[in-house]
């Protein structure tokens, strides 16, 4: 080091190092995603704890749907918005299929209006098995750019589905997904779950090969938890439901998975499985990698500019404020930089496959720099393998991935989760 007092500085890095090919780079639109929810359904299904309110075959209240359209407006009008493009739009709920072919048509029109997208935008909606979900409806929704089609099946055993509360059969499944291959859906994913009340080990493992032998794109496995706030937790308590141990679960989950490996499909994550790459839900992917999301809805939650939020929870307080004209958001939190880390982190082993020279181009630090013990542990006991470029999560480490992650958590999130009812030893 020459101490000269010599070339005063006042831009790094140095300008010399410019160059054409960035120019048209420049004014690039930041990619962000747009959750839409829905919170209605026709009946609530026992095991649900997520916002939303049965309505039977009644439509869909406009009081709601013109206050999430104001709430959608807001959000465009917004210079911080403004700046970006929706890479993917998520209808949630709650059955987003309950909304009416108009109603449909005016959120996605409003949207497509208000919204730059990117060229390659992936629009996706859940369905319920049943009659709102019509050969009509799917065809307005394919016209109007859906790509992936997510439908509820969570098992094709009539018993198991009455005794969780289901509102669907599994004959109403086989024509809703019928009517989305008449259709010409590019996507189409099947929600199954493990786990579940009066389900047998055979029964789950005939449902897993019902839905593979129709071969959907994506397939999706959830265990069933029993959350204080569901229909399944007063029966519970009155003693009427009992739940197979979590070690019985994990055999499921475990001979489920290899079903469909043994099938031709491969992992897309912790959770679910896609025919090919071409399949992959970028929606969560992205959103899992770091990418900025809004949510528009009751109770929906957002994270965006380095925050986490949720909207009112009330449907009162929802609309009330959008007459207002203000953004309903009711809590918040400020990502803090370790949290950033850690959020990458965690995902990465959901995600199955993490790229350390990115987090070493984010964060400046190779990820073995800043968890080299949690990282070390778990390639021990066999549940990560640590290369050069890349960490890959194993078979094992997928089935207790949400498990795992909660190793690089810190000290005061670590026995943060939903209240939920513990299953039996055995």
């Amino acid at each position: 080091m020459e101490l000269k007092r010599e070339d005063f500085l006042a831009q790094y890095p140095p300008l010399y190092f410019l160059n054409k090919a960035d120019v048209a780079n420049i004014w690039d639109k930041e990619e962000i995603h747009l959750y839409v929810h829905i919170p209605y359904c026709a009946k609530k299904c026992g095991f649900c704890y997520y916002k939303s309110f049965p309505i039977g075959n009644a439509p869909i209240p406009d009081e709601y749907f013109e206050a999430l359209k104001t709430e959608i407006e807001i959000y465009a009008n917004m210079p911080e918005v403004q700046s970006k493009c929706l890479r993917s739009i998520y209808l949630g709920g709650g059955t987003p299929t309950l909304l009416s072919e108009k109603q449909i048509e005016t959120l996605m029109m409003l949207i497509k209006s208000k919204f730059n997208f990117a060229v390659d935008y992936e629009f996706c909606s859940e369905a319920r098995p049943g009659q709102e979900t019509s050969l009509e409806k799917l065809r307005l929704l394919k016209a109007l750019g859906m790509k992936r089609l997510s439908v509820g099946c969570q098992s094709t055993d009539d018993f198991v589905l009455e005794s969780n509360g289901r509102n669907h059969n599994s004959k109403d499944f086989m024509d809703v997904f019928e009517r989305a291959r008449q259709t010409g859906i590019y996507c189409i994913n099947v929600d199954i779950m493990s786990g579940m009340v009066n389900q047998s080990l055979e029964s789950w493992l005939e449902t897993v090969k019902t839905i593979s032998d129709l071969k959907p794109e994506n397939i999706a496995i959830y265990k069933l938890e029993i959350y204080l706030n569901n229909a399944l937790y007063a029966r519970y308590r009155k003693g009427n439901v009992r739940l197979i141990s979590d070690a019985a679960e994990v055999e499921y989950a475990r001979q489920g998975y290899g079903m469909l490996l043994d099938s031709g499909y491969r992992m897309a994550d912790n959770f679910s499985f896609m025919l090919a790459p071409e399949y992959d839900h970028v929606h969560r992917r992205e959103v899992w990698k770091g990418a900025d999301m809004l949510g528009v809805g009751l109770s929906s939650h957002s994270c965006f500019n380095d925050y986490i939020y949720q909207n009112e929870p009330k449907l009162d307080d929802y609309m009330e404020r959008l007459k207002r004209n203000e953004l309903p958001v009711q809590r918040a939190h400020k990502i803090t930089a370790r949290e950033e880390l850690i959020q990458r982190m965690v995902f990465g082993i959901k995600n199955l496959f993490f790229e350390r020279a990115k987090f070493l181009e984010e964060f400046g630090v190779d990820v073995m720099d800043v968890f080299p013990e949690q990282l070390t542990s778990l390639e021990k006991q066999g549940f990560i393998s640590i290369y050069p470029d890349h960490i890959r999560t194993s078979f094992e480490g997928a089935i207790f991935a949400d498990d795992i992650v909660r190793e690089f958590y810190m000290p005061e999130h670590r026995k943060t989760m939903l209240a939920h009812v513990k299953r039996p030893e055995n």
